[in-house]
């Protein structure tokens, strides 16, 4: 099996290996001091060939297999996929571990990345191209810098556990370095805005006339909607006389490297792009959505359906004043000429007008508002968190992938509650949500001072309780 060699001085361990094409390699390994030690290394070499940890060496760097690795996962990926982990790659990893050997890449070296990843502000890199320092830029505010996101850094474990997990199957590596425990992160909180805060922006937008950023967010917060599946609303997907909308399509956008060497069985169409230039990597498509539970109906509220409507009539008018310069791509969200507002942009123009109002809003991002609304549901839902689900498409929850009449009946009802909870709201919170034993209360403190008195200190730092309690002490006087 394998045998020492004393050569010119020197000892060698010498044995044979099948690549991967079945081809037979003779491996020569130097560097023992003594007869004794090439022996260890034999007797070791028997274990590890029993559990398959024996490996021809090489020279490969990381930044020389990632291409075939990319390669030969590409038809196994959709076009999302792709991109994200030629992303990762091309701007977090090849710039940090590219130019070292695959065998000689251990766990220190990924955990000394990931230290770095932690403290690199976003867009450092961008298509694999440095564009900033590499540590903190002190042209930059401290309290402005937005460093990798803890959902970068997660997908960039997950795509070098890929990576060599895949390289140790192919032979090229014994053992993949990655670290047993994944990188620790901190939970962060998701912003959110309440039913009120949301009430008022939508007022406030409907003061501004900005009619189309209106519905988008309306629609988000209604049906816990993507940015991608706001976008990629189809018109012959709403059923206005139903109140309903089908979620069947995704607006998202994908390089076109991505769309050539991936499968495209998800993908319904690709928009061509505005201005026909070579060096515009990427593309528009609307495809399917990812999981199965994200196929699914929205119910809308009766203010949704009047301002989609409008929105319908809009785009009629559109099409007149036009003509032939619409492009009719069938989308509700769309620029005055057809063409497809995708989710970036959206997103742009819902941050940029939270900077133009100057409220007292906490920051929230487009996706925000899609937890927003699940946050409302889960808390009108009385525990019906089946329908819950069927409302927001979220796959975590387990529950059945299909919903029968009865099901669907009592999302209608849920989605009923919200509409008569959120629009029906009115700035004497505390009286319109008073619990049968604080209403006792109150009750009471009209005939007794002594309940007058707790109830007006347990108020204190509550105004609208204080009114009410005012009142209830005035009317009973």
């Amino acid at each position: 099996m394998a045998s020492i060699v004393n050569r010119n001085g020197n000892i060698y361990v010498v044995y044979k290996l099948k690549d991967n094409f079945g081809n037979s390699k003779q491996v020569w390994e130097s560097g023992f001091e003594s007869k004794e030690a090439a022996q260890d290394r034999i007797d070791n070499l028997k274990v590890l060939l029993k559990q398959g940890k024996v490996v021809i060496p090489n020279n490969v760097t990381l930044e020389q297999y990632y291409p075939l690795w990319l390669e030969k996962k590409a038809p196994k990926w959709s076009p999302k996929n792709y991109s994200t982990y030629q992303s990762h790659f091309a701007n977090h990893i090849i710039p940090y571990l590219g130019y070292m050997q695959m065998q000689k890449i251990r766990t220190k070296d990924i955990e000394k990345l990931f230290e770095i990843l932690s403290r690199t502000l976003k867009s450092t890199y961008i298509g694999g191209v440095r564009v900033r320092p590499l540590e903190s830029d002190n042209s930059i505010p401290p309290e402005k810098k937005k460093y990798l996101s803890q959902y970068t850094i997660r997908g960039v474990d997950t795509a070098l556990r890929t990576f060599f997990n895949d390289a140790v199957d192919e032979k090229l590596l014994a053992e993949s370095p990655m670290p047993k425990d994944k990188p620790q992160y901190e939970k962060v909180e998701k912003a959110i805005w309440d039913d009120e805060t949301m009430a008022y922006a939508l007022s406030l937008l409907e003061e501004d006339n900005k009619q189309l950023l209106h519905l988008a967010i309306h629609m988000a917060f209604v049906g816990a909607l993507r940015g991608g599946e706001v976008t990629g609303i189809l018109i012959n997907c709403v059923d206005l006389k139903n109140s309903r909308v089908a979620i069947r399509t995704i607006l998202q956008r994908i390089t076109k490297e991505a769309l050539k060497k991936t499968r495209r069985e998800a993908i319904s169409f690709v928009f061509p792009n505005v201005v026909e230039d070579k060096k515009v990597k990427s593309c528009l498509v609307l495809k399917v959505p990812k999981t199965k539970k994200s196929v699914r109906d929205m119910f809308l509220t009766a203010p949704l359906v009047k301002e989609i409507q409008q929105r319908l009539d809009q785009i009629q008018q559109d099409k007149k004043r036009l003509g032939n310069q619409y492009n009719d791509y069938g989308l509700l969200f769309c620029l005055e000429n057809g063409n497809p507002i995708e989710p970036a942009l959206i997103t742009k123009w819902f941050e940029a007008w939270q900077k133009e109002r100057k409220e007292n809003f906490p920051e929230l991002d487009f996706h925000g508002l899609r937890h927003s609304g699940t946050t409302s549901f889960v808390a009108k839902s009385h525990g019906d968190y089946k329908s819950v689900q069927g409302i927001t498409g979220h796959s975590t929850m387990e529950m059945i992938e299909h919903y029968t009449h009865g099901q669907d009946s009592a999302r209608k009802r849920l989605v009923d509650r919200f509409e008569e909870s959120f629009y029906n709201q009115n700035h004497n919170t505390f009286q319109k949500n008073m619990n049968p034993l604080l209403a006792a209360l109150v009750e009471k403190a009209k005939e007794d001072a002594t309940t007058r008195t707790l109830l007006l200190e347990l108020s204190n730092d509550n105004p609208d309780m204080q009114k009410a309690l005012l009142t209830a002490i005035l009317n009973g006087s």
